[in-house]
């Protein structure tokens, strides 16, 4: 979102974004400038957000298997808020919740976020990749 778009929000939609931004660590980091991977960084970052029925789910376990012997696991906290420190390359992401399971492919570059969130039974997902152009800039991939 521009600024002027968040100015532009009725009073309900400000409070449910304040109400967002309040429970979400990473989200209220964001918003005041905290965190972030700098541009020349090493590696890339995959986080997101696990739901079920809207509501941040905890202990779903996102898996990436990079080879037989090699795996990477992270867990979502209680706000289902997740994070991964991955090299450039092609992955594909399993997201495990109680017997319940997803996969998609996602691309991690240098220097950039990649945003990937999922809720179970809205069969909804979207993935975030920040822009090469612009940090303000986002490319949105649904399927």
């Amino acid at each position: 979102m521009k600024p002027r778009e968040i100015k532009s929000l009725s009073k309900e939609d400000r409070q449910e974004l304040a109400k967002a931004i309040r429970q979400d660590p990473e989200l209220f980091n964001a918003i005041n400038g905290i965190g972030g991977l700098s541009l020349n960084s090493p590696f890339g970052l995959l986080q997101g957000t696990i739901t079920k029925f809207g509501v941040p789910v905890t202990n779903a376990m996102i898996y990436i298997k990079l080879s037989a012997e090699q795996e990477i696991k992270a867990f979502t906290n209680q706000y289902g808020y997740y994070k991964m420190t991955l090299q450039d390359g092609a992955y594909s992401v399993k997201v495990i919740y109680q017997g319940d399971s997803t996969s998609v492919e996602v691309k991690i570059n240098k220097g950039r976020t990649t945003s990937f969130d999922f809720d179970f039974y809205k069969e909804k997902l979207d993935i975030v990749i920040e822009s090469e152009t612009s940090s303000t800039e986002q490319e949105i991939i649904s399927e």
